[in-house]
């Protein structure tokens, strides 16, 4: 699922992410599960005194939208990120 959500990032930090979050002793990691071997989603959480938590999802995946929405998360802002290569 973090391939997905992270194209860029290679499977070895990913793994290496992955691990040193579970890791910690204050933290946990949260699954929705849609049986038959399928997850819907997942969050990294950690015990240090925060009172919210943010998540995000791209403009076009209005499923993940709804989700959030159901899971009790309010939308806060619509975002487009640009990017541009400099080459020499």
């Amino acid at each position: 699922m973090s391939r997905a959500l992270f194209p860029e990032e290679s499977e070895a930090s990913l793994t290496s992410g992955m691990r040193d979050t579970r890791a910690r002793r204050d933290a946990e990691v949260f699954v929705v599960d849609r049986g038959a071997g399928r997850l819907a989603g997942f969050v990294e959480a950690r015990a240090q005194g925060y009172t919210e938590m943010a998540s995000d999802a791209l403009i076009a995946n209005v499923v993940s939208h709804q989700a959030h929405k159901a899971a009790g998360y309010v939308e806060m802002e619509r975002l487009v990120v640009f990017r541009k290569p400099l080459t020499p």
